[in-house]
């Protein structure tokens, strides 16, 4: 098989029009080397796990080679994703580099939680929340026009966050920049996030194909906040997590006038708990914070129930432990953050944290005092008697693979 047919180029007559560089040779040797062993890899866990399926359906949404797929290259993945879907539609993309600050910019917002034991805790959840602030505020690389505030000599106080609009423009200050989004024509970016939407709707949301489209509607976001991705923008990053600040804001604030208190919030997601002896249910908050959306440009943020802890326990950001009826008479727990869900704890303590959390839970916070002292007391009698082995009061490092005794001092151990 000649050097032509293997890599698919056009076989010429003159001679200088196929030379192909050695260093050419081996990255095609190396992309097939390595489909081949993803391939060979997948092949015994292929009915078990579906990745052959999988890895087709996201080479088909993103446009890219299974290499790429199968280690999740993301920026280069959307890239092409973007580059095909322009040419489809008959548009040139801007892939000019924006200028990036030293510093970062803003993230999400996460909400100081109130720490305790609460009751009756509602998840409340926007979903696709950075795809539906891209699309209603066309945020895109060709759309937005930032300027500097030190540049221009402002006044203003620079890290400030404000969000504005009128019919023609987004306005958003934030991280020391001062953008402004043309409402119309949509951007190609937000073109390319109702396509991807609209075509995961026909194709399943459960199916491979809509996992896959589901993947490159989330990553669209990323991309753009990346400054080694082709769709980078630090301007177009910073402006749609400081209008995902202002709904969590907008929905915390809300909240409380309307008689419930914030418990967490999260990037996309408030906990909220009745504190007021008044009529209104989660569903006409619900309800009311749609309406108050309808009159921003921001109408395709909706907001959703998610799910109802009946104890909620929050010890600080990321960290919490709550029960959920599991539709039968018992109840499951949920826990984030803390030791019962961390490999970086001995088990004994992440048995331990689990026990004196439900036991919180079922008997309140004052009443269950005398029963944690002595569930942690019966836990540090085994310790020091001996009766404890070894392996449930050691850990075990993740990047050695060793395991390693802990100290007998509970304290040291550390609860959380």
């Amino acid at each position: 098989m000649s050097t032509q047919s293997l890599v698919g180029l056009p076989k010429y007559r003159s001679s200088h029009h196929h030379d192909i560089h050695l260093s050419t040779c081996i990255l095609i040797v190396q992309s097939l080397q390595w489909t081949t062993s993803i391939v060979t890899f997948c092949d015994p866990h292929m009915a078990s796990t579906n990745c052959i399926t999988e890895l087709v359906s996201m080479c088909s949404v993103f446009k890219c080679p299974i290499s790429d797929a199968s280690r999740y290259i993301s920026g280069t993945m959307v890239g092409t994703m973007l580059a095909s879907y322009a040419s489809s539609v008959g548009t040139v993309i801007d892939w000019s580099e924006e200028e990036w600050p030293n510093g970062r910019y803003t993230g999400a917002l996460v909400l100081e939680p109130l720490m305790g034991l609460h009751h009756d805790v509602s998840v409340l959840d926007v979903g696709a929340m950075y795809p539906s602030i891209m699309i209603d505020a066309n945020v895109s690389m060709e759309t937005m026009r930032t300027c500097r505030l030190d540049a221009e000599g402002s006044t203003d106080a620079v890290n400030d966050t404000v969000v504005d609009w009128d019919h023609r423009l987004v306005y958003v200050q934030a991280d020391g920049l001062r953008s402004q989004v043309l409402r119309q024509p949509v951007g190609i970016v937000g073109r390319a996030l109702v396509h991807l939407i609209e075509t995961r709707k026909r194709a399943g949301k459960k199916t491979p194909t809509g996992w896959a489209l589901k993947i490159g509607t989330n990553s669209m976001y990323g991309a753009l906040g990346s400054s080694t991705s082709r769709l980078q923008s630090f301007s177009g990053a910073s402006a749609v997590t400081a209008i995902g600040r202002m709904i969590t804001i907008l929905a915390s604030s809300l909240a409380k006038a309307m008689g419930f208190a914030t418990i967490y919030g999260d990037t996309d997601s408030v906990f909220l708990t009745k504190v007021s002896m008044n009529h209104i249910t989660v569903q006409h908050y619900l309800n009311t914070i749609h309406l108050v959306l309808l009159h921003t440009p921001f109408r395709s943020v909706k907001m959703e129930y998610e799910k109802s802890f009946d104890s909620f326990i929050s010890v600080k950001p990321k960290m919490y432990y709550g029960t959920l009826r599991d539709g039968t008479e018992g109840t499951k727990a949920e826990v984030k953050g803390l030791a019962p869900v961390r490999k970086d704890r001995p088990e004994i303590v992440r048995r331990l944290v689990s026990e004196v959390c439900k036991h919180i839970c079922t008997y309140g916070a004052d009443a269950a005092e005398y029963g944690v002292m002595m569930l942690v007391s019966d836990d540090t009698s085994k310790i020091e008697s001996g009766e404890a082995t070894v392996s449930t009061i050691s850990r075990s490092r993740t990047r050695a693979a060793r395991v390693c005794p802990v100290s007998l001092d509970m304290r040291r151990i550390g609860l959380a």
